[in-house]
């Protein structure tokens, strides 16, 4: 994704093909399955990720951090657009064209002080999930091998 199209007012998502995501009591835990590499974060990072799971542009999630926060857009823009930026370095999201027509609601106001999202990126489990076989199997999936694998042990 290149820079211009997550600025836009596209609509953003999690990169499917690769990562997986979920959220336990505002905590965003993701997975990107191509390198190995987890990724967490809480507060304002974690009402991002939610806002990018259902498919928000940045323009939007900046609205709704700013409500959400009781704050002015310009306060939270600069933030949102840096850890959109970083998501999408370590290959979190893509652009998933035109964005919904109304901004994602987020829970009533924050019960805490905004603070500036952070990602915490952690290596140590990498070598370990990547030797997890659902790397050698082809686009259609468990079972089907990848030739392309098979190739490379011979």
């Amino acid at each position: 994704m290149t820079m211009t199209n997550w600025l836009a007012s596209d609509s953003l998502r999690p990169n499917e093909r690769s990562v997986s995501s979920e959220e336990i009591d505002g905590e965003a835990i993701l997975m990107n399955h191509d390198t190995g590499m987890y990724f967490n974060s809480t507060g304002s990072g974690g009402l991002i990720w939610r806002a990018i799971s259902m498919g928000a542009s940045r323009d939007q999630t900046v609205a709704v951090l700013a409500a959400h926060y009781d704050l002015e857009s310009d306060a939270v823009r600069a933030d949102v657009t840096a850890f959109i930026a970083e998501l999408d370095r370590h290959g979190l999201i893509v652009s998933g064209g035109a964005a919904m027509a109304n901004a994602p609601s987020l829970p009533g106001p924050a019960s805490v002080a905004y603070a500036p999202p952070e990602l915490g990126v952690h290596a140590d489990l990498a070598d370990l999930l990547l030797l997890d076989p659902i790397h050698e199997v082809a686009e259609a999936g468990w079972p089907s091998p990848n030739p392309a694998k098979d190739d490379e042990r011979k």
